[in-house]
């Protein structure tokens, strides 16, 4: 018996999972907000981002790696040794996620009171480790189930996880804000609400954590016969150094972990150090940062088929195909993200109240600033895609330390020199994605000996975008008391988008066959050649 290759689903496919279980995150967060408040958010955001970092090493980096690995071993048959594998991955990972655990839980209340500026905050943090001992091992099981051929039961446990803590998180979080109420009034503290809330989030993850283990032991024993078939048809156990899998962990987990890590150190240096209140953060964590994450991901995932496309031509050794490709994504990346970004930050007033209805001060002033990352995120993470998946880590982790090392300057300067503490972060943050995504890009365009159009692909775009981002401003003015929020978001971009697109045409930025493509493009044509502007 062997592994059918009809059985894989496409790479491109786990990564847009990957895309939308972060949407369903970022949701959440925008409803714990109205639940627990800016305080609680505040809480929560160090502890959950821990979490995340636990989840991007234990479960996506053990996964691709033992994938990997499993795939290395399937070509010479050698089924006993993968299976190996993976079991002494599955054992691994979950004495790692117990230590883990534990450090956690005897640091939970100094790490919290010092460094994030909350006695109440270590319930969060052990409610965090007892989430991290639940996915310790789920890396392990899916990467078995990905490389012996079901691909989709393991792309399954994503949603499984992405809805249960949609569903739980919020519940637990409002029964224990409400208990904290309660609290607050009978020990006349002000504090224990939005703790407690933050402890009920996390509790909920912890339950989604245990629904999302419990599917997973019951698929792996269901496809447990069908994979010691496999082994059994294989060759004979391999007594030789086999692949090692080590490295692709480290380069995984730096790559899934590293964003979150970062926003930790930042809520360290903002809450401990600057001496600003959780509720100050948590109004970026909750308030501001799910929007724009959330728009990041949905421009990313229109434009991960061709990342793959390219590194495959590349693979391939096709390099006029590749070049091709890279000319195309990189124009189309350019022209999407320029309107985006430039559109979320003149509506990004009316964007805080469509989404949160009465929104603090501090998120609306933070919003326009934070727009700018939606131009550098994605490029930053399509690049390090392509390097990762053309193998190029040496190449990606010296991009993540000199953008790291970028950030730590950029946030010193805005904070120590230009005294603009509320806008630190997002800048620091724009400046890493930038570094790394323009690194990425140069180390891209060296290795296929690619010539950028840089007139054409960047000026032209940025140009016909400013035009009409100020257009959306003004229309924006006019209709915000007329019409409301949302329908003057939804004029503001459908006018937006129209003009932009007919300037391109003017300015040749863009092809006539490829507005057509574009849903409305043909309209925009029709007035183009009408008006004799083409």
């Amino acid at each position: 018996m062997t592994i059918k290759s009809k059985d894989r689903i496409k790479p491109d496919t786990f990564s847009v999972a990957v895309f939308v279980m972060i949407c369903i995150l970022m949701v959440t967060r925008i409803f714990l907000l109205k639940v627990i408040k800016n305080e609680g958010l505040g809480i929560l955001a160090s502890p959950m981002n821990l979490f995340m970092v636990c989840y991007g090493v234990f479960v996506f980096a053990i996964e691709r790696a033992i994938s990997a690995v499993i795939k290395l071993y399937e070509k010479k048959k050698q089924f006993i040794n993968a299976m190996d594998v993976a079991r002494k991955a599955r054992t691994i990972g979950f004495a790692a996620g117990v230590i883990v655990s534990g450090i956690i839980l005897i640091f939970s209340f100094s790490v919290s009171e010092k460094l994030f500026g909350s006695r109440i905050g270590f319930l969060a943090f052990i409610a965090t480790s007892v989430a991290i001992i639940f996915i310790s091992c789920q890396g392990a099981i899916r990467g078995m189930l990905e490389g012996f051929g079901e691909n989709l039961l393991s792309l399954i446990s994503d949603l499984i996880f992405a809805i249960s803590f949609m569903v739980l998180t919020p519940a637990f979080a409002s029964f224990s804000y409400r208990y904290g109420l309660k609290a607050n009034a009978l020990l006349e503290r002000n504090d224990l609400a939005s703790g407690y809330g933050a402890c009920g989030a996390l509790a909920g993850g912890c339950v989604a954590s245990l629904i999302t283990l419990i599917y997973l032991l019951i698929i792996w024993k269901i496809k447990s016969g069908k994979m010691d078939d496999i082994v059994r048809s294989g060759e004979p156990r391999y007594l030789g150094i086999g692949p090692s899998y080590g490295r692709n962990i480290v380069a995984y987990s730096i790559v899934f972990a590293f964003p979150f890590a970062i926003d930790i150190i930042d809520e360290a240096m903002y809450v401990g150090s600057l001496k600003h209140t959780t509720a100050q953060w948590g109004s970026w964590f909750g308030g501001v940062l799910p929007v724009i994450v959330i728009a990041v991901c949905i421009v990313t995932i229109t434009q991960l088929r061709k990342v793959y496309e390219l590194c495959s031509m590349v693979v391939h050794s096709d390099k006029h195909g590749a070049l091709d490709t890279l000319s195309e994504f990189s124009r189309y990346l350019v022209i999407i993200l320029f309107p985006v970004s430039m559109f979320m930050a003149v509506l990004s007033d009316t964007i805080q109240r469509a989404v949160y209805v009465t929104p603090s001060d501090s998120a609306v002033a933070m919003m326009g600033h934070a727009s700018l990352m939606v131009f550098a995120m994605p490029v930053g993470i399509l690049m390090s895609t392509i390097l990762l998946r053309l193998r190029k880590v040496r190449a990606l982790i010296l991009n993540i330390i000199v953008a790291v090392i970028a950030h730590a300057g950029t946030f010193a300067i805005m904070t120590y020199v230009m005294n603009k503490e509320m806008t630190a972060v997002s800048y620091a943050d724009f400046v890493m994605f930038l570094v790394m995504g323009g690194m990425g890009f140069w180390e891209i365009m060296r290795m296929l000996h690619y010539r950028h159009s840089w007139i054409s692909n960047f000026v032209v775009p940025l140009i016909c975008s400013a035009v009409a981002a100020l257009i959306v401003f003004f229309l924006n003015m006019v209709f915000i008391n007329v019409i409301g929020e949302i329908l003057t978001i939804l004029v503001g971009c459908l006018a937006g988008g129209f003009l932009y697109l007919l300037f391109l045409l003017i300015l040749r930025g863009i092809y006539e066959y490829e507005v057509e493509r574009i849903p409305g493009g043909g309209f925009v044509l029709v007035i183009a050649r009408g008006f004799h502007f083409i």
